[in-house]
């Protein structure tokens, strides 16, 4: 990562930051644009999937049998037909338009899972597995006009080729050679609209198997809709816990295993907060993002747990800070939320919102003198905004820290990955990739988040014994139970009922010694 050293400013690119942090290639992908892409190169894999392949000059040349005796291939320049007994493959670059023809002969069959009460049928996984991604041309541009820190774009994007071309000689997914549809995020634009964008060029253009949503730019709410009703199974890679314990009860196609339900994030943020003595003394204030989800769990679940701990009238504020169009006014919300909290006599601070708005306050505050004492969460992931530099230690002096994402939050990450952080590793160093360090917070999670999302994905159909349909991965993921390996976390686990991957938390607090949060112990279950 670059580190830049300018004064940040409060412009509307910053939501460029949140953009950059939920792993700004998706799976890894190196393409830009709504162009699909593979690792253009021969694939001959060891698993059972029966796909071979050349390609001239980069092309992908993807040919073969599928397990359910569908012949097809993808389209790559001077592609050929694979060993197996594939169709030949017309030249041509293999694009998200179209061009480069997917060979198919199989059984056609659907899904049966109902999704948001609305059929989730969907057919069979086609020869190629092609997954929807999102990108951004742009990130790293909106990232330096803040002063800040800015990813290593070409270490990315080695890492996401070598997965790619690792995953592939290793079986595919579904036994299936895999490629992307890369989704071009605007990290300047509104996330409804880039949400839809998305959605209509992974269900209407592209007609993608799968999808993995990661970016912040992203309206979730529509994105999980609109991908359930087309039957598309999807895995959210980021880290906003914004879905409630009823959307994920209702979409059963969509899985998040960076997250918590919405609900759950109140549960537990009070939980952890209340256990640390936070709401011993002193006055509490909150700002909330005045809009559902998070306006209606403020008042199901926040407020309720809240009282029951001792906190029976808080001062509440609600913002509408989500994306780049509220930012201009962002300023100037905050202005009035610290105006009044000092007013009001607030000397804890909550945050239950989005993502942006924290940081905004907490810049506007110190200009204003106003230095309450916070409680936050893995929401707010303020090791990377930190690692960004656009905040600074002495904005957190006093802070306590309820946290479900060490990666966002603790100092010290090493006691806390995963078993699947020496495969990536191993993954990386046999493809001469230049591997980030832990300490690089944002290449850290593209590169290794890129690595466990496919591979996730990859063993979740493991487990359904790699039939085809979307409702063998649901099948497939919650089969892994608390079986679930990581690179980014300790552990992870899956239910019928669980849909979310994380499963414990950890109480921590601001050390200004390291300038950096600490753990006060070791993990708690989720409420």
């Amino acid at each position: 990562m670059t580190q830049l050293r300018a004064r940040r400013k409060l412009t509307p690119t910053v939501i460029s930051l949140s953009l950059a942090f939920a792993f700004v290639a998706g799976c890894g992908t190196t393409t830009h644009g709504a162009s699909t892409t593979s690792s253009g190169l021969g694939l001959e894999p060891s698993g059972t999937s029966g796909f071979t392949g050349s390609g001239a000059n980069g092309g992908a040349g993807l040919g073969g049998a599928g397990s359910l005796g569908g012949a097809g291939g993808l389209a790559g320049d001077a592609g050929e037909a694979g060993a197996s007994g594939g169709a030949q493959a017309s030249g041509g670059s293999a694009t998200s338009s179209g061009s480069g023809q997917l060979g198919g002969g199989g059984p056609s069959a659907t899904s049966s899972l109902a999704v948001g009460g609305q059929s989730g049928s969907g057919p069979l996984v086609p020869p190629v597995f092609k997954i929807g991604v999102m990108d951004s041309s742009n990130a790293n541009a909106a990232l330096s006009s803040l002063g800040s820190g800015t990813a290593n774009a070409q270490a990315d994007a080695e890492a996401g080729t070598a997965m790619l071309d690792y995953v592939n000689k290793h079986g595919g997914i579904a036994g299936r050679p895999v490629a992307y549809d890369t989704n071009n995020v605007d990290a300047t634009a509104s996330p409804e609209l880039e949400s839809q964008q998305a959605c209509d060029q992974w269900t209407q253009d592209d007609h993608v198997t799968f999808a993995v949503p990661g970016s912040a730019v992203e309206d979730n709410d529509l994105l999980r809709t609109c991908l359930g009703q087309a039957g598309i199974p999807s895995l959210y890679g980021s880290i906003y816990s914004n879905t409630l314990d009823s959307s994920f009860a209702s979409s059963p196609l969509w899985f998040e295993y960076t997250t918590v339900s919405n609900n759950e994030y109140a549960r537990t943020y009070v939980k952890g907060l209340a256990s640390q003595g936070f709401f011993k003394s002193g006055k509490v204030g909150i700002v909330y993002y005045d809009q559902p989800p998070f306006s209606t769990t403020l008042n199901s679940t926040l407020l309720p747990d809240l009282k029951a701990a001792g906190v029976a009238n808080p001062d509440i504020f609600g913002a509408d800070i989500n994306g780049v169009s509220d930012l201009e006014s962002g300023s100037t919300q905050m202005s009035s939320a610290v105006l009044r909290f000092r007013a009001d006599g607030v000397t804890k601070v909550l945050f239950f919102e989005p993502w942006v708005g924290y940081f905004v306050f907490m810049e506007v505050a110190r200009e204003q003198g106003y230095t309450p004492t916070y409680g936050i969460s893995s929401q707010e992931a303020p090791e990377v905004v930190m690692s960004l530099g656009l905040l600074s230690p002495d904005e957190l002096t006093g802070a306590h820290i309820v946290s479900w994402i060490p990666l966002g939050d603790v100092g010290n990450l090493t006691p806390y990955l995963g078993p699947l952080t020496a495969t990536c590793t191993a993954i990386f160093k046999s493809y001469d990739v230049s591997i980030q360090p832990a300490s690089d917070r944002l290449d850290f999670s593209v590169q290794y988040g890129g690595c466990e999302d496919l591979l996730l994905i990859q063993t979740a159909y493991e487990h359904a014994g790699r039939v085809l349909t979307a409702d063998d991965f649901v099948q497939g993921m919650q089969a892994m139970g608390t079986s679930v390996k990581l690179a980014t976390r300790p552990a992870g686990s899956f239910s019928a009922t669980k849909h979310y991957g994380i499963s414990e938390f950890w109480n921590g607090h601001f050390d200004s010694g390291c300038g950096c949060f600490v753990y006060d112990g070791g993990p708690q279950p989720l409420p």
